[in-house]
């Protein structure tokens, strides 16, 4: 029997989708669990026509937002395969053509790896694989984290997470994180992830001036453009 989804966006994340406002990593966690999810699928549909009739009656006011997606743009379609540190993984096709564009993955501690391929402000969106047995070590966030499943399972502090599972913790919430059986997941984060134990500290003052150099790399690109 297939696994049922048990952790979703939140309402207002859904709604921000649809009128187009989640920066592009966040959207395109979001577009992958639509990918998978028809209840959520149905809940953005909606409220993206409710956006459209609320900008037809005032197209002043919407020249000045993003505009909303379609109904159907970022739901469920064919899902393609495409090959993740050296394992054929299925993934919707939005995620597919990151992927298709090539991927350089980077050691996050032993056993986990992680492939950057979207960065915007100070958002930044990877793949993370982490290798059956081995362990994220506890840290924090110093905003958002959030966790898109692609494959496999992992767990938690609070619980385990299987295929298709949305998960998105807040600041300060300290956790660590282990895959018995391995996973590939998509994380979305507004900030430097902080180890608080062991000898993975020392990575932090790294972490740090990392998204610091890709912040400074945004805000000259942007300008540039």
């Amino acid at each position: 029997m297939p696994k049922i989804t048990q952790y979703h966006p939140e309402s207002n994340l859904l709604t921000h989708y649809a009128n187009g406002q989640l920066s592009k990593g966040l959207a395109l966690a979001v577009e992958t669990h639509l990918a998978r999810c028809d209840a959520c699928s149905k809940l953005v549909a909606l409220r993206g026509e409710r956006a459209t009739h609320r900008e037809a009656q005032n197209p002043q006011q919407a020249e000045f937002q993003h505009s909303p997606r379609s109904p159907a743009e970022g739901l469920a379609a064919e899902f393609k395969t495409v090959e993740l540190f050296g394992k054929a993984v299925s993934v919707p096709p939005q995620l597919a053509s990151f992927v298709e564009q090539g991927l350089k993955w980077r050691q996050v501690t032993k056993g986990v790896h992680s492939a950057l391929i979207d960065s915007e402000g100070e958002s930044r969106c990877a793949i993370v694989h982490v290798e059956p047995g081995a362990v994220v070590p506890r840290h924090t966030q110093q905003r958002t984290e959030t966790m898109q499943m692609l494959e496999g399972n992992i767990c938690d502090d609070w619980d385990c997470y299987g295929l298709a599972d949305f998960v998105m913790r807040g600041p300060h919430q300290e956790h660590a994180l282990m895959a018995h059986e391995g996973c590939f997941c998509l994380v979305v984060t507004d900030g430097p992830l902080y180890f608080t134990i062991g000898l993975d500290r020392l990575k932090n003052p790294l972490i740090a001036f990392r998204y610091l150099r890709l912040r400074l790399k945004n805000f000259f690109h942007k300008k540039n453009s």
